[in-house]
């Protein structure tokens, strides 16, 4: 016997079932409204509150895991190991079966998997071949093989026949009817209610993660589960939505603070706060510290960072990472060393420019091919040109040269009463890009490609377009940086620029931006610069020695990623309670 009782977890709120010996239980629903989660939940691969009892003996999620056997909706990629063979793929649950002094016994193991395979009429070339060779409903049945080869406590299977043919599903049917009539509880969870109608004796429908209708033998037919699923289900949104809509026009200050915490716009306040923080500590010690000069010299900094973290940001909003920022950087201003110099036309300048910018976009489409099309990691794609445009720049200037233009420096370094004209620039391109993040297509695909890339892709979004766009995108943002670096440096010097590679990741992720990609703010990112260089400007006026530079920027990185971690994580628990 199969008794669940009031068992509520992430995606499904006290759901009730039973079954007797001989019988097969089916959940019916629209896909989506908590089956899946139900069902891992009944495996012990997820957590749970609530009962489950078989046999009358109440179990835990530990004692479940790896005693119920789950047949996953997704074979490929839940269900079986595409790159081992069909004899590893089912004895990989019941290693312990073919144990023999200690060790796993080869003879024990063959004959018992062949025994397995042959009952379930399994077509293979051999044991030994991939398993990534069988067809769709040959693979299906190597899952469940391993899953009867473990002596399952019970069997439950997520949409059994998915792309599998007709005969095999005549088969799949067969064996699970056996599993049951053997004296083991099944339950098959199936968006095609034609086949739950042949299959099972009792039919729960779940909608929105809850049982709206219990179809018994006789009564589970397919209109019924259609017209219950289907009607429930518009009842269920209709409420929910009445609901959520009452409680945000009756919510509190503090749950619209509570609420603003756990949004994107967070993290930027936070720096605020922290960087007020930073200069209540030092004013008191400084009168220079509010000076003009102080903080002309302090926004110049976060100018060219400012610009390097926002073509960081755009990267990793897609889920990857740039390493190769710095070293651009670095090469872009030995580039110009030999263009924008005091003698220079200026036609020359614009060509130095026109040069920088072809670079900086031909680095961005060759990390992003490397990634796409040769399929290497971001890290790999990076770190590769990271090497390579460093001893590009050595090529160029062995020895630091090429004086940067006095005029050049002087108009960059132009000033509205104390703040910089290239800060304000870099600002307005912070909103910038945050307005294209937020309402533009562009953006919005942006967040898809770093959320979800196989969703993504499944709704119409031009994934390759996406990531070789933000790569060059973020490289032509570093180009803008490398321009203010140069201005700052005044000397081409291949071995300068590297440290803006570490920094600039560093201020994207103190301004919230997730390195898994799909969150993130440029505001953040701008907000994440100001502080970054407040905190090194602030070791000066504290007198403190140079490796609290370092001490400082690990320490704030590691804050940030901890807050900010714990915040999502909270979050996460929130929607699934």
């Amino acid at each position: 016997n199969l008794v669940v009782t009031g068992l509520s977890g992430n995606g499904f709120t006290d759901v009730s079932i039973q079954s007797f010996p001989g019988q097969i239980i089916g959940i019916a629903g629209v896909i989506g409204n908590g089956q899946s989660q139900f069902l891992k939940a009944l495996s012990g691969q997820a957590e749970f509150t609530g009962s489950i009892e078989i046999n009358g003996e109440t179990k835990t999620a530990r004692q479940l895991n790896g005693k119920a056997a789950l047949m996953p909706a997704d074979r490929q990629r839940e269900g079986v190991m595409m790159r081992m063979s069909v004899r590893e793929n089912s004895a990989l649950s019941s290693l312990k079966k073919f144990k023999k002094f200690g060790l796993l016994s080869r003879r024990k193991e063959v004959d018992q998997v062949h025994e397995t395979l042959s009952s379930l009429s399994i077509k293979a070339p051999s044991l030994e071949a991939p398993v990534s060779a069988l067809s769709g409903g040959n693979q299906q049945k190597v899952v469940l093989a391993r899953a009867l080869l473990s002596n399952p406590v019970m069997v439950l299977a997520d949409e059994p026949t998915q792309g599998v043919d007709v005969g095999a599903r005549l088969e799949l049917y067969e064996i699970l009817r056996k599993a049951s009539a053997d004296g083991i509880p099944v339950v098959v969870a199936s968006s095609d209610a034609k086949e739950l109608e042949g299959l099972c004796d009792t039919v729960y429908v779940l909608s929105r993660g809850q049982v709206v209708k219990t179809l018994h033998d006789g009564e589970n037919r397919e209109e019924a589960m259609i017209e219950a699923a289907v009607t429930s289900t518009t009842k269920v949104i209709r409420l929910e939505r009445e609901d959520r809509e009452q409680k945000l026009g009756n919510e509190t200050p503090v749950e619209k603070f509570r609420r603003f915490l756990r949004g994107d716009y967070a993290p930027p306040v936070m720096l605020a706060l922290v960087m007020i923080a930073v200069a209540a500590i030092i004013l008191p010690g400084s009168s220079t510290y509010l000076g003009d000069f102080n903080i002309k010299s302090m926004l110049l900094l976060v100018s060219a960072l400012a610009f390097v973290g926002i073509g960081q940001t755009t990267v990793m909003m897609t889920g990857g990472i740039d390493l190769s920022t710095g070293p651009l950087a670095g090469f872009l201003v030995v580039i110009a060393s030999f263009y924008m110099n005091d003698d220079s036309p200026l036609t020359a300048v614009i060509m130095g420019l026109v040069t920088m910018a072809l670079v900086a976009a031909l680095v961005g489409l060759i990390n992003s091919s490397l990634i796409r099309f040769v399929k290497f990691t971001a890290i790999a794609a990076t770190l590769t040109t990271y090497i390579a445009i460093g001893g590009f720049a050595f090529i160029l200037r062995p020895e630091p040269g090429g004086l940067i233009s006095q005029a050049i420096a002087e108009s960059m370094k132009s000033t509205l009463g104390p703040v910089p004209y290239v800060f304000i620039a870099a600002a307005i391109a912070a909103v910038g890009m945050e307005y294209l993040l937020r309402k533009s297509r562009w953006g919005w695909n942006l967040r898809a490609v770093g959320s979800n890339e196989e969703s993504a892709r499944k709704i119409g979004v031009n994934i390759n377009r996406s990531i070789i766009g933000a790569y060059v995108i973020g490289s032509l943002f570093v180009f803008v940086g490398s321009i203010l670096l140069a201005v700052q440096l005044g000397i081409g010097d291949a071995t300068q620029g590297v440290t803006y590679t570490l920094t600039g990741i560093t201020a994207v992720v103190l301004g919230g931006t997730s390195l898994m990609g799909g969150r993130g703010t440029y505001i953040g990112t701008l907000m994440g610069s100001v502080l970054l260089i407040q905190v090194l400007n602030a070791t000066v006026f504290l007198d403190l020695d140079q490796k609290w530079q370092y001490w400082l920027q690990a320490g704030l990185i590691l804050i940030a990623a901890v807050v900010y971690s714990v915040a999502r994580a909270r979050k996460t628990r929130l929607k699934r309670a």
